[in-house]
């Protein structure tokens, strides 16, 4: 599976890498939250996921967390105690919380009562980001060290791109 993280790195985590960068640093008035969803389900996951790798393989892809938000084709009603149901409750509720305040943070969200989400700062070297799993926790980005690493590989051979 070493290809899949490579894809993972170069399509999504050093992107993103990129953009944290230019946003903290040509939009510092405007906050800049960053998530992490990390809840493996094989009750709900994303329907791409199933028709490029099919059922049974394990673990979180980049797009997991919409069908935590939208409805979709493998969609059903799931009883409102499973992990699922809680998951999809406090997805819809930080992106509501988000378009109404500009802030996702409300303690009426499951597991936010003694947590917040503090948004990026250019002063930190190390972004920090709210995991979403079972449990919420605000932890250092884990992808930071092996972006940083393609940045600087980027940085130093970009006559190779053109």
């Amino acid at each position: 599976f070493i290809i899949f993280q490579i894809i993972a790195y170069s399509y999504l985590h050093f992107p993103l890498y990129r953009l944290i960068l230019s946003r903290l640093s040509h939009a510092a008035g405007a906050l800049l939250y960053l998530y992490r969803f990390d809840f493996d389900s094989e009750v709900l996951p994303h329907p791409y996921r199933i028709l490029r790798m099919g059922r049974g393989l394990r673990g979180v892809a980049h797009g997991d967390e919409l069908s935590y938000i939208f409805s979709n084709l493998f969609s059903q009603r799931l009883p409102t105690e499973s992990r699922e149901y809680k998951t999809i409750n406090r997805m819809i509720s930080f992106w509501t919380q988000f378009a109404r305040s500009g802030n996702p943070n409300d303690e009426d969200i499951p597991g936010m009562v003694t947590l917040t989400w503090e948004p990026l700062k250019k002063s930190e070297p190390k972004l920090k980001c709210l995991n979403i799993s079972d449990d919420l926790k605000f932890i250092e980005w884990p992808e930071l060290p092996k972006a940083k690493l393609w940045a600087s590989a980027y940085d130093k051979h970009t006559e190779l791109l053109y």
